[in-house]
């Protein structure tokens, strides 16, 4: 009886530790979480227009060009601030309370105060939470 107790009890712990690992951080559903993937890939997207743009211009716009680039559906992306060398922009999800943010090049003020300590060109997501219809 021992014995088998004596492999229960660390398959017990393993099991249960898996569990706890496997729960996420954030308390995100996998709907949720799917918002917040949509919103950072149209950050990424934008840069790739911002660059395409820069390449013919010169320069980044404020100005987006919806047969160029369009965002995801329910996520609204805009420019908060625009340089000669580069630009901070910010998304929002209509069913999530919070934004992502990011930003490249030279910009003097980032779009979220986290933001700051994160690395050029990766998307930022601040606190999210589901909105309450």
């Amino acid at each position: 009886m021992w014995r088998s107790f004596k492999l229960a009890l660390p398959l017990a712990v393993i099991v249960g530790a898996v569990v706890v690992l496997s729960k996420p951080a954030c308390g995100c559903s996998t709907k949720e979480k799917s918002f917040v993937a949509a919103m950072k890939s149209d950050l990424r997207n934008m840069v790739a227009y911002q660059e395409v743009v820069f390449a013919e211009t010169g320069r980044y716009t404020s100005l987006i060009d919806s047969a160029r680039y369009r965002p995801s559906a329910l996520v609204t992306i805009w420019i908060v601030e625009l340089a000669d060398s580069g630009f901070a922009a910010q998304a929002a999800h209509d069913r999530m309370a919070g934004m992502c943010a990011m930003w490249v090049g030279n910009v003097r003020a980032k779009p979220l105060p986290e933001v700051a300590e994160s690395r050029e060109g990766e998307p930022y997501c601040g606190e999210l939470s589901p909105r309450r219809s």
